[in-house]
C-alpha cells in the first residue's frame, strides 16, 4: 500500500523506471504518458522528462482532428483522450511557451464551446478553459447545459464550478448529491471528486488522513493512468509530509552549526552516504530508511523531521554505540528491517549473543510501538524471509516457533590460530605448536602406532572430525615417539581440550553450509545466546574469513570477465553481496588483547568493501573496540555515552566533522533514548547530525516474549540458566532461583495473571482491574480495538463500521466466556488475542467481522465491540446481537483485588497515568507490606492521610509496656520503612531473574520509593 510512512522518493524511483518502459497504444495512453512526463519533471528537476514532455506534446498535435478535439481509433471522438490532453497542454504552457501547443490548446477549447450538450469530458474541458484565460463563457456555457447532463453526473459539474468560482452554493449542492465511497463521508468523497477532477492538481490534494488513505489504497499500476495518479499522489503526499514533519520529533535538539546534505527532488528526505552522481542515476532506490532529522537551530525548524535515508548500495562499515539501553540493538534491528525490506539482493547474516532477533518475523505488538508507528505512518509488519539459525547441540531446547534450522561447523575450518584462541593456550606453546602439527598431518596423512603395528592413516583433506584429531594425537608415530614428539601430559591435555569440544554444541561432520546463510534477501539471523564469548567470536571469525574469501573470488572472477578474460579459480560457493552484523563487537575484537574473531573482522573491514561485504558492529564501549576496525568505518551512529573515554573515541573517530555544540560531552550524555548522532564519510555531508530513529515494525523482544506474539498463551518456553550476574543478584539480598524468600513467592502470585476457561483447548487472561473512570475505561478499549486490530475489522476497502461500548455489572470473565460460546454457537470462526493484557475476541463470519474487547474498573465491566460489514446495517445488527448476550449476564460484586504481598489495611493510589494502564493489573506499593496478623487490639485507630496504611497492633504486643502515642507512631513509620526496603530488593531481584517487565519494575520500584520517602518526611514531623 501506498500509504505506508516509507520514503515517497523510494516510491517516485521505482515508478519512473516503470513509466520510462510502457510503450503507449491508444490516443489515450499517449494523452496520460504526457501528463506522466510533466509530474516527473515538477517531481525530479530532470530536463529530460520536459524534452519527453514536448517531443510527446507534438506528436498528439499531429493527430488532432479538423474538430479541436483527438479521436479514437474508430474514428470517434475521444472526449477523455481530449480533456486530459487539454489539461496536460495547459500544464506544459506553464513550463516552456511553445506557440504550437498553445495554437492547439485553444483549437480544442473552441470545441467545447461550441457543443450543444454537456457531458463531464466537455465540463473538465471548459472548467481548463476558464482556468486557461479566466473567461466567464466557459463557465456560461456549463451553467447554460448543465440540465442536459445525466443526473447522476451533475455533481461532479457542480465541484467543477466550486472550484472555478469558490462559491458555497455548488458545494451545498454537490453535498446534496454526492453518494458516498466506500468508508468516506459525503464531505470527504467530495474532496476526494475535488482532486480528481482537477486532474490531481497537487493544490486540491486533501489533508485528512483517512481520505489519504483511501486514495492510496484505490492506486493500481496496472495502466498509465495509474501511474499518472500515483506520481500526482507522490507530489501531494510530500507536500502535506513536509508541513507535518515537524511533529514527529517530540524534543528536538538545538544545533546552530549550519548543515549541509544530499536531498531527494521532493525535499522529503536526506540522504547520508551516497554521492549526488548516485543519488542521480537511482534516485533513492537502494536507500534504507532509518529515521528522521531530530535537530533544529534556535530561530528555524530547518530540517527537523526529514526522513533519514542510508545508502544501501555500498557496503558499508557501519558502527553503532551507546550506553546500555540507549536502543543500540533497536537501531540495529531497524536496519536489519531495511535489508529484509529492501530485496536489493543483498544477503545479511545477524550473529545475535542475546536471543532477540528471532522475534523479526513478526509484527511489533508493543502497544507503545504501536503508538509511535500511527504517528510515523508506518504499519506493523513481520518479515518471512528471516531465517533462525540454533547451534546444533542446542536446537531442540529451544521453542519450535522461535528456530527454522539447525547450525554448525565442520571441524576443519578452524585454524591453529583458531583452536589456541578458543582454547586458551599459547599459541607458541607446546599445546599451540602440537595443535598446528596434528591439523598438518590429518590434513596430508600420517604414519600411525596401533596396537604395536606401523600403519598409513590416509589424508583427510578438509573433511575430518574431531574423533580424526584425536586419534591423531594418540596415535601418530612422529606426535608420540618420546626422541621427536610432545610430552604424554601435553598430548593428554589437548586430548582433554578437544573431547571437550564435542560437548559444545556447535561441531558436526557436514557442518552449515555459506550458501544456506548468505541468500540474496534472506536476514539469517544466527542465534548464539546459549554459548560462550569464546565460542561467539569462534564463529564470528570463521564467518568474517569465509565470507571475505569467497566473496573476493567472486569479485576476482566478474572483474575478469569484464575484461574478456577466464579465471580456473574455483570458488568455495556462490553468494551475494553479504552484510555480516555483530552485536557486543567490544568483546569479539577488543582493544586490548584478542579473540578467534579480532583478526578476521580487521581483515573482513580493511578488504570487504570492493568485494561487497558490509559490516555493522554495535558496541556499549567505543573505546574498548578494536582500534584498526574503527579506523575503517564510514558511517557512525552514537546512542547516548557516559563515560568519557566513550565520548572521546566518538568525537575522534567520526568520519564527519562534529559541531561544537554536538561535540560537548554534555550534549551526548543527554541525548534521550532513541535518538543518535549520524555522522558519514561522504562529502555530500558536511557535519554529524541528530537522528531520531523510527520505530521498529517487527517485534523487538526476547524469547520469554513467545506467548505474545504467536497467541499461544500455554507455549512451551526455554529452561532458565542462572547467569553468574544473576546468581550473584541473588546472593546479595540472601536467596537464590532455587529457594525462593516468600517475599518473592506471594509477589509472584501477584503477577501471575488468573486464568478463565473458555473452551477446553483456550484460555484467556483474565480482564484487567483499570484505575479508571469508566468513560476513560471505554476510550482506552476503543482505541485498543480501532488501532491494533484495524486489518482484522478491515480486510477489504469497501467496509462499513459500527463500534460501541457497553457498560455492565456482570463479571469480566464471565462475558468473556458468554460470548466466545455464543458466536462459536452461531457459526462464527472464532479466536482470542491475548498478546496484551486486554483479551480480546476475534470473529469473522462471511463478509462480516468482530472485535470484541473487555476491562473491568472498580464499579463495572466496559466491553467494547467493533464491527464491520459489506452493508452498515448488517454491522449495526451484530453489534445488537452483542448487546444481547450481554443483557442476560448477571450483575455481580466487583473483583477484589490481588492479594497483598504483606497484607495490611491500606488505601489504595492511583496508577500515574490514567490513558497507558500497565500489561497487568495494577498494583500499588502500599499493598507491599507484612501478614496480616487476625486479631486488632481494641484500641483507637490513628488517624492518617488518605494514601497512608491504616496500621493495626498485634495481639502479642498488648502485654507490653504502654509507649506514648508519638513513640508508637515512630515505631510503626520505621517498621513500615523496613518492610518497603525489603520489598525493594525483592522487585530487583524479580526483575534481573526476567519474571516481571521493565515497564512494570519501574512503576512499583517508584511508587515504592515514593511511599519511603513520604513516611521519612512524617517521621521528622
Amino acid at each position: 500500500m501506498l500509504f505506508s510512512g516509507r520514503p515517497l522518493c523510494e516510491l517516485l524511483s521505482n515508478i519512473i523506471q516503470n513509466v520510462l518502459t510502457v510503450e503507449p497504444a491508444t490516443i489515450r495512453d499517449r494523452a496520460y504518458l504526457l501528463n506522466c512526463y510533466i509530474l516527473m519533471y515538477r517531481a525530479t528537476g530532470e530536463k529530460s522528462f520536459l524534452e519527453k514532455s514536448n517531443e510527446t506534446a507534438e506528436g498528439l498535435i499531429s493527430l488532432q482532428s479538423n474538430s479541436g478535439a483527438w479521436l479514437s481509433s474508430r474514428g470517434e471522438i475521444d472526449g477523455e483522450a481530449t480533456a486530459t490532453i487539454v489539461h496536460a497542454f495547459r500544464s506544459l504552457l506553464a513550463e516552456s511557451g511553445s506557440d504550437k501547443i498553445q495554437k492547439s490548446l485553444q483549437a480544442a477549447l473552441e470545441f467545447a464551446l461550441f457543443q450543444k450538450s454537456l457531458d463531464l469530458e466537455i465540463a473538465k474541458i471548459l472548467f481548463e478553459g476558464f482556468m486557461y484565460n479566466e473567461d466567464d463563457k466557459f463557465l456560461d456555457n456549463m451553467v447554460e447545459l448543465i440540465s442536459s447532463i445525466d443526473i447522476n453526473k451533475r455533481v461532479e459539474v457542480f465541484l467543477l464550478l466550486l472550484m472555478a468560482t469558490e462559491s458555497m452554493e455548488y458545494l451545498e449542492k454537490a453535498l446534496k448529491a454526492v453518494k458516498p465511497l466506500g468508508r468516506l463521508s459525503a464531505q470527504e468523497t467530495a474532496d476526494f471528486l475535488l482532486w480528481s477532477l482537477s486532474s490531481f492538481d497537487k493544490e486540491k490534494y486533501p489533508k485528512q488522513p483517512k481520505l489519504r488513505r483511501y486514495i492510496a489504497e484505490q492506486i493500481g499500476f496496472k495502466s498509465l493512468k495509474d501511474y499518472w495518479q500515483a506520481l500526482a499522489y507522490i507530489i501531494g503526499e510530500a507536500s502535506v509530509i513536509n508541513s507535518e514533519r515537524v511533529n514527529i520529533v517530540d524534543t528536538p535538539k538545538i544545533v546552530d552549526s549550519p548543515l549541509n546534505v544530499l536531498r531527494d527532488s521532493l525535499g522529503e528526505s536526506v540522504i547520508l552516504g551516497r554521492t549526488k552522481s548516485t543519488q542521480a542515476k537511482l534516485g533513492c532506490r537502494g536507500t534504507f530508511y532509518i529515521g528522521c532529522v531530530g535537530e533544529r537551530t534556535s530561530k528555524d525548524v530547518n530540517l527537523l523531521g526529514c526522513k533519514v535515508l542510508l545508502d544501501g548500495v555500498k557496503p558499508h562499515v557501519i558502527f553503532i554505540s551507546g550506553h546500555r539501553g540507549s536502543g543500540k540493538s533497536y537501531t540495529m534491528g531497524v536496519i536489519a528491517e531495511e535489508l529484509a525490506e529492501s530485496r536489493l539482493g543483498i544477503a545479511t547474516i545477524i550473529v545475535d549473543p542475546m536471543g532477540i532477533f528471532w522475534s523479526m518475523k513478526y509484527p511489533n505488538w508493543d502497544e507503545k510501538e504501536l503508538e509511535a508507528l500511527e504517528k510515523w505512518n508506518l504499519t506493523p509488519k513481520g518479515f518471512d524471509n528471516v531465517r533462525v539459525f540454533i547451534p546444533i547441540g542446542f536446537y531442540d531446547r529451544v521453542p519450535e516457533q522461535t528456530r527454522d534450522m539447525p547450525f554448525s561447523l565442520r571441524p576443519s575450518e578452524l585454524t591453529a590460530d583458531d583452536w589456541c584462541h578458543t582454547f586458551g593456550i599459547d599459541r607458541f606453546g607446546a599445546l599451540g605448536l602440537l595443535t598446528e602439527q596434528v591439523i598438518d598431518r590429518v590434513k596430508k596423512g600420517y604414519r600411525a602406532t596401533i596396537d604395536d603395528q606401523e600403519v598409513d592413516v590416509p589424508a583427510k583433506g578438509n573433511d575430518y572430525s574431531l574423533e580424526d584429531l584425536i586419534k591423531c594425537v594418540e596415535t601418530c608415530s612422529d606426535i608420540i615417539s618420546e626422541d621427536k614428539g610432545f610430552r604424554r601430559d601435553t598430548r593428554r591435555a589437548l586430548v582433554a581440550r578437544f573431547s571437550s569440544a564435542n560437548q559444545w554444541g556447535i561441531f558436526s561432520a557436514k557442518g552449515t553450509s555459506l550458501t544456506q546463510l548468505a541468500v540474496p534477501n534472506q536476514v539469517s539471523v544466527i542465534d548464539v545466546s546459549h554459548i560462550d564469548d569464546s565460542l561467539r567470536a569462534l564463529i564470528i571469525g570463521i564467518l568474517a574469513r569465509r565470507i571475505l574469501k569467497v566473496r573476493a573470488q567472486i569479485a576476482r572472477r566478474e572483474e575478469a570477465a569484464q575484461l574478456g578474460e577466464a579465471t580456473e579459480e574455483k570458488v568455495e560457493a556462490e553468494i551475494p553481496v553479504t552484510w555480516l552484523m555483530i552485536d557486543e563487537a567490544h568483546l569479539l575484537a577488543p582493544s586490548k588483547g584478542a579473540t578467534a574473531a579480532s583478526e578476521p573482522l580487521v581483515e573482513y573491514a580493511k578488504l570487504g568493501r570492493k568485494p561487497g561485504c558490509g559490516l555493522v558492529l554495535v558496541t556499549q564501549q567505543p573505546s574498548a573496540t578494536d582500534s584498526r576496525i574503527l579506523s575503517q568505518l564510514d558511517v557512525l551512529i552514537t546512542h547516548y555515552l557516559s563515560y568519557e573515554p566513550d565520548i572521546t573515541a566518538f568525537t575522534k573517530r567520526s568520519p564527519a566533522e562534529v559541531p561544537i555544540e554536538i561535540k560537548d560531552s554534555g550534549f551526548i550524555r543527554n541525548i534521550p533514548v532513541g535518538m543518535t548522532i549520524v555522522s558519514d564519510e561522504s562529502i555530500t555531508s558536511n557535519r554529524a547530525l541528530v537522528v531520531k530513529i523510527r520505530p521498529r515494525l517487527s517485534q523487538h523482544s526476547g524469547r520469554e516474549a513467545l506467548p505474545k506474539i504467536i497467541g499461544e498463551l500455554t507455549a512451551i518456553a526455554p529452561k532458565k540458566v542462572a547467569t553468574p550476574e544473576i546468581e550473584k543478584t541473588v546472593e546479595e539480598i540472601g536467596s537464590t532461583p532455587e529457594k525462593e524468600t516468600e517475599t518473592l513467592e506471594a509477589l509472584e502470585e501477584l503477577i501471575e495473571e488468573e486464568r478463565v476457561e473458555v473452551s477446553p483447548d483456550i484460555s484467556i487472561p483474565a480482564p484487567p482491574v483499570l484505575s479508571l473512570p469508566t468513560d476513560l475505561a471505554s476510550d482506552y478499549l476503543k482505541r485498543v480495538l480501532e488501532y491494533r486490530f484495524y486489518d482484522h475489522l478491515y480486510p477489504a476497502p469497501k467496509m462499513e463500521g459500527v463500534a460501541e461500548s457497553i457498560v455492565t455489572q456482570g463479571r469480566g470473565g464471565e462475558a468473556v466466556r458468554e460470548i466466545y460460546t455464543k458466536l462459536r454457537e452461531d457459526g462464527w470462526q472464532t479466536e482470542i488475542d491475548a498478546t496484551k493484557s486486554v483479551p480480546v475476541v476475534l470473529a469473522s463470519k462471511e463478509k462480516s467481522r468482530l472485535a470484541v474487547g473487555i476491562v473491568e474498573t472498580e464499579e463495572n465491566t466496559v466491553i467494547g465491540v467493533s464491527s464491520t460489514s459489506a452493508l452498515k446495517n448488517e454491522a449495526t445488527g451484530i453489534v445488537t446481537t452483542i448487546k444481547e448476550i450481554v443483557r442476560g449476564l448477571k450483575a455481580a460484586p466487583r473483583r477484589p483485588r490481588p492479594k497483598p504481598l504483606i497484607k495490611e489495611t491500606t488505601v489504595r493510589e492511583e496508577p500515574p497515568e490514567l490513558t497507558s494502564p500497565l500489561p497487568v493489573p495494577r498494583i500499588s506499593a502500599e499493598e507491599s507490606v507484612e501478614p496480616e496478623i487476625s486479631k486488632p487490639v481494641s484500641e483507637p485507630e490513628v488517624s492518617k492521610p488518605v494514601g497512608e496504611p491504616v496500621s493495626v497492633k498485634p495481639l502479642e504486643e498488648a502485654g507490653e509496656e504502654k509507649l506514648s502515642g508519638k513513640e508508637k507512631r515512630q515505631e510503626e513509620i520505621l517498621r513500615q520503612i523496613e518492610k518497603f526496603q525489603k520489598y525493594l530488593r525483592s522487585l530487583h531481584e524479580y526483575f534481573e531473574l526476567g519474571r516481571m517487565s521493565e515497564d512494570e519494575y519501574v512503576f512499583l520500584k517508584r511508587k515504592a520509593f515514593e511511599k519511603i520517602e513520604q513516611l521519612r518526611r512524617s517521621l521528622i514531623e
